[in-house]
């Protein structure tokens, strides 16, 4: 007989050994993208977890901001003081403010006839 058995292994081409090969590494390249979906995922979820905290945080202080708002009107009604609420001011950006400093002269009260100056700082 001159049929194999199924326990001997049979002789493997070049063609089985590239695929097998082939498999292996996209086995392996599967198996990575798995755990960085799993990472990313616990991370999707540590961050819904802090978006819900951040939500929660703002609902307090949106509701603190209008009992105080409130209580502001009461207190001026009381008085007869009918006043419109102060809108917020944006808070100027630091770059404005380094600006400012930037644009202002550099001798603030030195006139071009100041005698105590050196004639040539009056330039």
């Amino acid at each position: 007989m001159s049929s194999q058995s199924p326990t001997e292994p049979a002789p493997e081409s070049p063609d089985l050994e590239t695929l097998k090969s082939q498999l292996a590494e996209a086995q392996q390249l599967l198996q990575d993208y798995q755990n960085k979906v799993s990472a990313l995922q616990a991370q999707l979820q540590q961050v819904t977890a802090h978006r819900d905290e951040l939500q929660k945080a703002l609902a307090q202080l949106q509701a603190v901001a209008e009992e105080r708002a409130k209580t502001i009107q009461e207190l001026q009604s009381r008085r007869g003081q009918v006043a419109p609420l102060p809108k917020p001011q944006p808070q100027p950006s630091p770059l404005h403010a380094q600006k400012k400093i930037m644009n202002r002269p550099i001798f603030d009260n030195v006139s071009p006839t100041d005698e105590d100056m050196p004639p040539y700082m009056l330039d």
